[in-house]
């Protein structure tokens, strides 16, 4: 199964929400653990200027790709935060 790309996943959910496009309430923040030639990098999605999903990973890119399928899973099974639909 290919693997999916959840950054655009969830800004395609957001953004053809019932409610209108409300990608514009998401952004990411990072930070890092450990040495630079061996970081951690920590990516926790920001909605609404809440915390949700948070993912690591060995790249910033792969971090955010983490924390966006959790953020994701999370709205699928819940729905979106602040909204009625």
């Amino acid at each position: 199964m290919a693997d999916r790309d959840y950054p655009v996943v969830l800004n395609n959910l957001l953004q053809n929400h019932p409610s209108g496009n409300l990608s514009h309430n998401l952004h990411y923040t990072f930070t890092q653990e450990g040495p630079d030639n061996k970081a951690t990098h920590i990516a926790t999605a920001i909605y609404r200027g809440n915390p949700y999903g948070v993912g690591r990973g060995t790249s910033k890119s792969a971090a955010r790709k983490n924390a966006a399928k959790a953020t994701y899973e999370e709205f699928s099974r819940d729905g979106v935060p602040g909204t009625q639909a």
